[in-house]
């Protein structure tokens, strides 16, 4: 790596998504809320209402 140069996410691992500003607006606020004392990223913030989410309705390991 060369300096300054930035190293990507690893497509395999790793998606982007584009949000409407206000649901942005949404996690930024959450951000501090979701576990006590540990401000997350706005992608754990994503994650982490997505595992619930997904739990509640039976996802369990890549399977319904």
């Amino acid at each position: 790596k060369r300096e300054g140069e930035q190293i990507m996410a690893d497509p395999a691992k790793h998606k982007s998504v584009s949000v409407p500003k206000p649901a942005w607006d949404k996690a930024n606020y959450l951000k501090n809320k979701i576990v006590d004392g540990t401000e997350l990223s706005i992608s754990k913030v994503i994650e982490s209402l997505l595992n619930k989410e997904a739990k509640k309705y039976g996802y369990k390991n890549g399977k319904i």
